[in-house]
């Protein structure tokens, strides 16, 4: 018949030798029975009469027609030869296998077929010997290793498996795993699951929905997180739990990102691609765009394609198919965030595990060894490996292996952070925490590396990118650039805030690397420019906050910022503090143990009203404890009398009076050894403050009484208005209350004159509770409600719940359920600061209607709250 570009022969299928190929091999997949299913590959194979198409002059046509052909006759072959195996049929097969394995030496399944055929026919040190020779072969030709499932058969063979020994019944697993004869479609390459897998419910249902999208085409996931967090596990876990999803087969490839031998190139991530789809490099095109295309036609079907240690996104995108019903899985310590952008990738980012899932997984690894261990050591083990999966296996094995070991030794040895990274090696490998963090390290450019050894240096919780370029003395714009650069691999992670947080195993690594790489000259350097940014910081800031406190004298700076941070509004100046507010204590701590005694003190003294208006107690007594011991050391009696002064305001406010009269105590005695009587003023009117609250009035009065005699106290708008604040609480207390009144319209005037909004909140608050004992219920009303105002604007919590509390005893008698109102919200308050008017109004709220009389005996007993 004639065609426009030649003739066509038309002759039935069965009379073309390769329709007649395809048609055998397809009915032999089909056959139950091992025997009749390897004579069919036989017949199949006995088609072939020497090279395909060899009187053909096209060597396109050849080449176009006969890739497909050689790819099914050698899988057919391979199908064959394993097929006579499992019919016992070892010892007669072995010189077709001799002849196979010569023919395609880097084919691994058939090298598996011989190796094992080797080992029934007793001649294992052969078998062991050809792993050998395959192994090398492989390292030299292609750069890696046999895959884990022919390692795995190598074991077996040398630790004489007797499962090796028995032929495998029709539908029964083989130990080499799925077939090389079978299409790629089906291929199945696949790590073992992970055992003693724990938790990660999130992350698990997130890859859950990424395979279950609607088809058709490819997804694409990106699981990534630092090193030792257990992102192949949990992929691993995942993949076999939901193999039911891809019926046409899984299959794993590890490019070597972050291990020996390193990196490879896309190209080559194709190859091992292919390579577990069954195809040997012999097979495979040279030129890189027909490997490409060879790669999008082989991919077909739905399946699963797991890439582990990806380097980069370019490996993503090359083996990511078009059309196909693939889904993705990019493992990667890098959250390659162009794959989000372009390729819609699906981030899912692995974190640390929490506490309860850690020492789940502790006693798991452990081999069941603590179910006697109380919570607390496992609790600590897990908080001190920083909830990595890598560290637990770790110390999880170490207990499985030691049964004498106890938590609590572990516990003793991983507690200096000096040792804790040896402790999390393991013997004789590179692939315990610090090499896994070495390896992530190694590809830093030197100024990304720099920074990241300084953040480890820093004594700060979470590190901003205005310290972190004033620490490594860079522009504000590079800073947050190789901030960003770092967050992308792992290394640190944004907060909530914008700053920038280490977890603590790398953060101890990062240390290592600066003690190792810096000099201390510079590493000190770094610290104190940091420093002194929040010194400047803190010092101008604190004006907006306390406004009478305006005068005090700048702080020394070894390293003045170039580029100081200011702010023009109170809620900003807040929000910093609030925002640093874990930095500004360990810094306090750091800078006593480095001898930055001054430095430690005078932070200390710009967060007095920051922690007082914030209702910060134990933040505040954990900072002055260790700012105390640095203004002694400093020599300095004003700040030491200063620290010691809000000291005993934050241990009142926690209720430990004899903590607070001694700390005011000492205060005073400091301060009148210093000779400077207008300093001893505010301590005698918080003593005096302290003896109200005590149910002490003498004593109350006498402090209070000194330090109204005070030459000009009592008219200095800086220190008058706490004074009359508590000459009020005392008039009240003792039923003064015209005294009282006349002390809320001095202290209210003093503090107009200050602009401090804090104790005008106060005073207005006694104004209402003077009004309200006198049974003025709208006066009383009206104050408190201005408290209320002033106490939302300052951000001051604490006033806010008294307020509330003050306005639903002026309401209460005419609206009850107001005043419930007013009440819970006030409980709410005071619970989540953990003061005792919580209690006071729980029970309150639990009982019946209150009278007025009832109401105003109650303010009194509330007034003496802290």
């Amino acid at each position: 018949m004639s065609k426009q570009v030649g003739y066509l022969v038309d002759v039935p299928p069965d009379a073309v030798d390769a329709h007649r190929f395809r048609a055998l091999v397809e009915r032999a997949g089909h056959l139950g029975d091992p025997g009749d299913r390897a004579a069919m590959y036989r017949d199949a194979l006995d088609l072939w009469r020497g090279p395909l198409m060899a009187d053909v002059a096209s060597a396109a046509l050849r080449e176009r027609v006969g890739r497909t052909l050689d790819e099914l006759r050698l899988r057919t072959l391979e199908c064959w030869l394993g097929g006579e195996l499992e019919r016992g049929g070892h010892r007669e097969m072995l010189p077709d296998l001799t002849d196979a394995v010569a023919a395609h030496p880097e084919n691994e399944q058939l090298a598996a077929l011989y190796m094992l055929a080797l080992h029934r026919s007793g001649r294992t040190v052969e078998a062991g010997e050809h792993y050998a020779r395959f192994r090398r072969h492989l390292v030299q030709t292609s750069g890696i290793d046999p895959s884990r499932n022919l390692g795995d058969l190598h074991a077996a063979i040398l630790r004489a498996d007797a499962t090796l020994l028995r032929a495998h019944p029709a539908g029964a697993p083989s130990v080499l795993g799925p077939s090389r004869g079978q299409t790629a479609t089906s291929a199945r390459r696949m790590p073992g699951p992970v055992t003693d897998f724990v938790g990660r419910t999130r992350e698990l249902a997130a890859l859950d929905r990424l395979a279950q999208r609607p088809r058709p085409g490819p997804a694409l996931g990106i699981v990534h997180g630092v090193g030792g967090v257990g992102k192949t596990a949990l992929v691993l876990h995942w993949a076999h739990a939901a193999a039911a999803n891809f019926p046409d087969g899984a299959v794993y490839v590890d490019l070597y990102g972050h291990a020996a031998p390193g990196p490879i190139s896309p190209e080559k991530g194709l190859r091992l691609v292919l390579r577990q789809l069954g195809l040997t490099d012999d097979r495979l095109p040279d030129d890189a765009e027909e490997l490409t295309a060879f790669y999008h036609a082989s991919m077909t079907g739905c399946r699963l394609l797991v890439l582990d240690n990806v380097p980069a996104a370019a490996h993503v995108r090359a083996a990511l198919p078009v059309d196909a019903n693939v889904t993705l899985i990019a493992v990667s310590r890098e959250a390659l965030p162009g794959l989000s952008v372009h390729e819609r990738a699906r981030q899912i980012r692995l974190e640390p595990m929490p506490v309860d899932d850690a020492t789940q997984l502790l006693a798991a690894v452990s081999g069941g060894r603590l179910p006697d261990v109380s919570p607390g050591p496992l609790a600590e083990l897990a908080r001190l490996c920083d909830g990595m999966p890598l560290a637990l296996r770790i110390i999880g094995c170490r207990l499985a292996d030691d049964p004498h070991l106890e938590p609590e030794a572990i516990v003793a040895e991983l507690t200096p952070e000096d040792k804790r990274l040896a402790a999390l090696e393991i013997d004789d490998e590179d692939r315990g925490m610090r090499g896994v963090f070495d390896s992530s390290y190694r590809r830093l450019d030197a100024d990304l590396a720099r920074l990241f050894r300084l953040l480890g240096t820093l004594p700060v919780v979470a590190v901003s990118p205005a310290c972190a370029a004033v620490a490594a003395a860079l522009p504000a714009p590079d800073a947050r650039r190789l901030l960003q650069s770092l967050s992308r691999r792992q290394l640190a992670a944004p907060d909530a805030n914008g700053d920038y947080r280490m977890h603590e195993l790398i953060r101890l690594f990062a240390r290592e690397r600066a003690c190792a790489e810096e000099s201390a000259t510079d590493l000190s350097a770094a610290v104190r420019r940091a420093a002194d940014w929040y010194l400047d910081t803190a010092f101008h800031a604190y004006p907006l906050l306390s406004p009478r406190r305006a005068g005090r004298a700048e702080p020394d700076l070894a390293h003045p910022p170039a580029q100081p941070l200011r702010f023009t509004s109170r809620d900003a100046a807040l929000a910093w503090f609030g925002a640093e507010r874990d930095n500004l204590v360990a810094l306090i701590r750091d800078l006593g143990r480095r001898g930055w005694h001054r430095a430690a003190a005078e932070l200390a003294g710009s967060l007095f009203a920051f922690y007082h208006q914030h209702r910060l107690w134990r933040d505040w007594v954990e900072a002055y404890s260790s700012a105390q011991e640095s203004a002694r050391l400093w020599g300095d009696w004003y700040a030491e009398s200063r620290i010691l002064v809000g000291l005993g305001v934050a241990y009142k406010q926690l209720g430990r009076y004899e903590q607070a009269a001694e700390a005011y105590h000492r205060a005073l005695d400091i301060a009148t050894a210093g000779g400077d009587v207008l300093s001893t003023g505010p301590i005698l009117v918080n003593l005096g403050g302290l003896c109200n609250t005590f149910g002490r009035p003498q004593d109350a009065r006498r402090h209070l009484r000194a330090a109204l005699a005070l030459p000009g106290y009592s008219d200095d708008p800086r220190y008058s208005p706490v004074l009359w604040l508590n000459l009020t609480h005392l008039h009240y207390n003792q039923g003064e209350l015209e005294q009282a009144a006349e002390c809320v319209r001095r202290g209210l005037a003093a503090a107009a004159a200050s602009g401090d909004v804090h104790t005008t909140a106060y005073l207005n608050h006694w104004a209402g509770e003077l009004s309200l004992r006198q049974r003025r219920f709208d006066l009383a009303a009206e104050s408190a409600a201005t408290e209320i105002e002033i106490a939302r604007a300052a951000h001051d919590p604490l006033r806010q719940a008294y307020g509330l509390d003050l306005l639903a005893s002026a309401v209460a008698a005419r609206t009850p359920g107001r005043a419930r109102s007013l009440w819970r919200e006030a409980q709410a308050i005071c619970a989540e600061l953990g003061h005792a008017l919580a209690t006071d109004i729980e029970k309150l709220l639990h009982g019946g209607p209150v009278s007025e009389d009832e109401l105003i005996d109650r303010r009194l007993r509330v007034n003496r709250l802290p």
